[in-house]
């Protein structure tokens, strides 16, 4: 008996069953309406963070841009400059031929003896009779304001001959005018005559 009653004494008493805590409906709205407003909370918070992150980019993007078109706009002004500056320098280089072309046309008064020289190289070649003579007032200026020099060459011949020795003047390097011919002693057309030429050098001054 006493074996018994141990026995009945060290089973130990088991514990008692939860009972379940009824829920009105009001909670379980209330309840779902608080997980509903922290799930909007997360997901602006995210599309907030997004829209942040999509300004940043379009910025970035924006500065890239026209950093990129600033880059080609200075790109295009120096292939201007670039273009410009040889266009300067073929009409440099053209102007730069056409002045020493006008330099060496235009003597100065100084040496106009070659001018001389080369009409006395042309008479002798040719067997023209002419005769050059330079006035006293000199040089003198024209209405435009260039300097030039007078002068004279009383020539003899027909006009066969005048015609040639005209044609082998205005071959030479220089700027000469003929302003008047006048003739002398002239009989016909094909006989020998005198003719004066009134005509004056451009000169460089």
């Amino acid at each position: 008996m006493k074996k018994a009653q141990t026995a009945r004494q060290k089973t130990p008493p088991s514990p008692p069953k939860p009972t379940a805590v009824p829920v009105s409906p009001e909670e379980i709205v209330s309840q779902e309406e608080a997980r509903v407003e922290k799930t909007l909370k997360k997901t602006a918070l995210i599309s907030i963070f997004l829209l942040l992150c999509c300004v940043f980019l379009y910025l970035q993007i924006s500065n890239y841009s026209q950093a990129g078109q600033e880059k080609q706009s200075k790109l295009l002004t120096l292939k201007n400059q670039d273009q410009n500056a040889l266009t300067l320098k073929q009409d440099y280089n053209n102007v730069k031929r056409q002045a020493q072309i006008i330099t060496s046309s235009l003597p100065n008064k100084e040496n106009i003896v070659e001018f001389v020289s080369s009409l006395e190289n042309i008479t002798f070649e040719n067997k023209y009779n002419a005769q050059l003579s330079f006035g006293k007032n000199q040089p003198q200026k024209d209405a435009q304001g260039f300097t030039l020099i007078p002068f004279k060459i009383l020539f003899t011949g027909n006009l066969s001959s005048l015609s040639s020795y005209l044609s082998q003047l205005e071959k030479l390097p220089y700027f000469v005018k003929i302003s008047k011919i006048t003739s002398q002693n002239l009989k016909g057309l094909k006989s020998e005559g005198q003719y004066s030429l009134d005509a004056s050098l451009y000169i460089f001054k």
